[in-house]
This record gives C-alpha cells, structure tokens and sequence, in this order.
C-alpha cells in the first residue's frame, strides 16, 4: 500500500514539472518588436514603399513566430493533458488497487474483529461462569466456617466440663465428655492432650501416644505438656517391654522428652496436677539411678508442696538405700498428705495408692488391704494398679522388705484380675 502512494505522488510531480515548462515557454521574450523610430522628415516614395515592404516582412515574420509559438503550446497542452490523462488513468488503476487492498485488508480486519468479539464472548461467559463457582464456593465456605465455629465454641463447652471432671477424679465421666468433645473438633489440641493422658492413665498408650501426637503445632513442635505425656508412656512402654535393648531405646526415648519438655517448663505439670520431675524421676528410679531420681522428686517436691506424690516416692528411695528412719518420716507425711486430699477430692485413686503404700512400707498389711478394697470403686480400669503393684514390687526388692508385702502384692494382683474379667463380660 506504502509503494502505491509514491507511485501516485511521482505520477503527479511529473505532470507539475510539464506544465511549468509550458507557462516558461509561453511568457519567454522574442525580437518580434519593430526597430528604430520614423524619421520625422516626410520620406519619399520610395522610401515608403521600402517602409512598406519592411514592414510587411516584419509583420509576415511576426506572425509566423506566433503560429510556432502557437503550434508549440498546442503540443505543449496536448502532451500536458496526455501526461494528465495518463497520470489520471495510472491514479485511477492505483486508487483501484489500493481500493482492492483496502477491502482486502477491511475483510481480514473483520474477520479478526469477529474472532476477538466471539473470543470475548466466550471469555466473558467463562468469567461469569467462574465468578458464579466462586459465590458457590464462598457460599459454601461461609456455611463451613459457621458450622466449624459452632462445633469450636461446643467443644470447648465440653472442654470446660471435662476438666471439672478431672478435678473430681470423676475420669470416666472426663473420657466420654472428651471423646465428645474430639468428635466435634478432632484438631483441637487441648482435647487431644487430654485424652491422651486419661489413655494413659488407663495404660492404653497406643491410644494415648496418638492423641498425644496430634498435639503437634504446624512446624511440628509438640505442646509441651503433650511431650511430657508422651515421655511418660514411652516410659511405660519401657517398663513393659522384654526386650532390654528395645527398653533402654524406650527408656533414653523418654529421657530425651522429658529433658526436653522440663527445660521449657520447669514447673509444668499433668492432668492429675503432679509435677513431671516426678515422672522423670521414676524413669530414673526404673533404672537404678535412684540419686537422679531423688533430685528429681525434690524438685517435685519444690513445684507441687501439696502433693503426697513426690513425698511417698521420696520414701520409697531412702527405703531402698536402706535409709529406713529417713524412709518412715517420709512414708507417714505421705500418708498423712494422702488423707486430707482425699477429704476435698475422695474419687482420687492415687492419694489412695499413697496410703497403701506407706502402710505396706511400715508393715501394717491389714490396713493396706482395708484401703486397697475401697480402690475399685473410684479405678477407671485396671491400668493405673499396674503402677501400684510396681511400688510394692519395689519395696519387695529392698534390702530389708518389709513384712506382710507379698500378701499386698498378691491381693493386688487379684483385684487386677477381677476387674479385667468383669471389664471382659460386660463387652
């Protein structure tokens, strides 16, 4: 299209340059003009008709540079109108041409324009139909997130009663309001900390070390509390193996938690309200490390003052050092700590265990077993009597047991027994 443009505009240059030839031609001066001046003397005949006959020759010459002149700008006019003629016809086919292009060229650009206008559509359509899923979908997320919202806020009502639960030792009751409340908000990690200890508490760790295990934040920390939970079942699982390489990996598994767990929280404690230096301190105990396990119960001593716990195991290793004045000391404030919870809170089995155990310690079986028939009435299970027996087998392996500690032992055992069973039948 650009190379017709200068075709026409060369076409038209050339027509201007002919015609400005022509006018130069037209207005150029010739010697057509008399010369000279009559004299003003009168001349003769002769001399007039000389003058004459001049003059006639000059007018005859006059004349025929006028018809060349004449003929040369009829020539010059009609070459000029050819030259128009032919730059007319040359425009003419040109502006056809270009016509043709230009129409071409409006035909493709239509047929773009239809492209981009149903692209358009079909755009505008998929916007709309996108825009359409998104209200779905918020629609739809809003009435998630009040429906999330109202289980949250009916979780943590079952929380709030769960936990008035466990301070009335009521855990039976603590475990079903729990398992509610986890039904509701499966990701809560109270509620997973919380059945996880009263999983333990029933010696159920496989259950316990999951819910435990869901307690882990998004960078994958678990809560402190819950990772002190979980050293406390390793601990059981350790006690409980018979694999002895596979109960030190358990053991030092536990260690590393417990470690771990205190060093955030020194003062940090279970469900039960006893300070987790005391778990640590009868992982040590387990292990025959009984001076880092009576650091480690004086330091539950120093978080939880009220608690019988740390004074009874306390007891027990100053017992098992063969420290027996130290031990009894230590065995009747336990027992005697044991009593007056109990007034507050009788469901407490440990306070109980306690009391059990300080009497065996100081050779009074009869009233050990007195206590240990008002255990089964407040036992969730026979799980936490596994712990029990495990004081009393420790007392047995003391330097001096005390009397009467096999029949303890032994009217535990039953009483285990007899739960499993009756637990069994109502299956």
């Amino acid at each position: 299209m650009e190379q017709g443009r200068n075709r026409i505009w060369w076409l038209v240059a050339l027509s201007v340059c002919v015609g400005l030839i022509a006018v130069v031609a037209l207005f150029t001066p010739h010697s057509v003009v008399a010369q000279g001046n009559p004299t003003p003397n009168s001349p003769s005949p002769e001399e007039v008709l000389a003058a004459a006959n001049d003059a006639a020759a000059r007018a005859d010459n006059a004349v025929n540079v006028v018809n060349t002149q004449l003929q040369f700008i009829s020539v010059v006019g009609l070459a000029f109108t050819g030259l128009f003629a032919v730059g007319g016809f040359l425009l003419a086919r040109e502006a056809f041409r270009n016509l043709r292009n230009y129409g071409s060229e409006l035909d493709s650009a239509r047929s773009e324009l239809r492209k981009l206008r149903d692209a358009l559509e079909e755009q505008t359509k998929a916007a709309e139909q996108t825009l359409k899923d998104v209200d779905e979908r918020i629609g739809i997320g809003l009435a998630e997130v009040y429906a999330r919202g109202d289980k949250a806020i009916r979780a943590l009502a079952l929380l709030q009663l769960g936990e008035q639960q466990m301070e009335a030792r009521n855990t039976r009751a603590a475990l079903q309001t729990y398992m509610e409340a986890y039904q509701l908000d499966p990701n809560n990690r109270a509620t997973n900390f919380f059945l996880g200890e009263l999983y333990i508490l029933q010696r159920d760790m496989v259950k316990g070390i999951e819910h435990l295990e869901r307690t882990k934040n998004e960078h994958g920390d678990l809560y402190p509390p819950a990772e002190a939970g979980l050293a406390y079942a390793l601990r059981v699982q350790a006690e409980q193996s018979q694999d002895p390489d596979e109960r030190n990996r358990l053991y030092s598994e536990a260690e590393g938690h417990f470690i771990h767990a205190l060093k955030i929280d020194p003062n940090m404690r279970d469900i039960n309200d006893e300070s987790f230096y005391g778990a640590l301190g009868g992982l040590y105990r387990r292990r025959g490390q009984n001076d880092d396990a009576i650091r480690c119960y004086e330091e539950a001593e120093r978080v939880t003052p009220h608690s019988a716990y740390p004074v009874n195991n306390l007891a027990m290793l100053y017992f098992l050092k063969g420290n027996t004045e130290k031990a009894e000391r230590y065995f009747r404030k336990s027992k005697a700590m044991a009593e007056r919870a109990l007034e507050v809170q009788p469901g407490d089995y440990w306070q109980r265990f306690n009391v059990i155990t300080a009497l065996t310690a100081m050779a009074d079986k009869d009233g050990a077993v007195d206590w240990l028939a008002t255990v089964k009435s407040v036992l969730p299970s026979a799980g936490p009597l596994e712990s029990l027996i495990g004081g009393l087998r420790s007392l047995n392996d003391a330097p001096t047991p005390p009397q009467g500690v096999n029949f303890v032992i032994s009217e535990v055992e039953k009483l285990i027994d007899q739960i499993k069973t009756e637990q069994s039948q109502s299956k």
